[in-house]
């Protein structure tokens, strides 16, 4: 079981996804608590389409980034 810590709901999602996918994060992430210059590292590895409840949502809206930092979606949810 994985837990993610967000401001919103989908930010929260997103934290679930790395808390899962990331073994450092031992099954809890809150992105609140990542520094900054890690959590640009980590979104740059995560694909829109991979985290559930939102890349079916977005990825057809960014088929040529489809990567969550290159697409500034973090920043724009926050």
């Amino acid at each position: 079981m994985c837990v993610g810590f967000g401001a919103i709901k989908t930010l929260a999602k997103l934290a679930n996804h790395i808390a899962k996918k990331q073994p450092e994060f031992n099954g809890v992430c809150d992105l609140a608590a990542i520094p900054s210059s890690q959590l640009d590292a980590l979104l740059t590895a995560i694909e829109v389409g991979e985290v559930w409840g939102v890349g079916t949502k977005y990825q057809p809206a960014f088929k040529c980034n489809r990567y969550l930092y290159q697409n500034r979606i973090y920043q724009s949810l926050t």
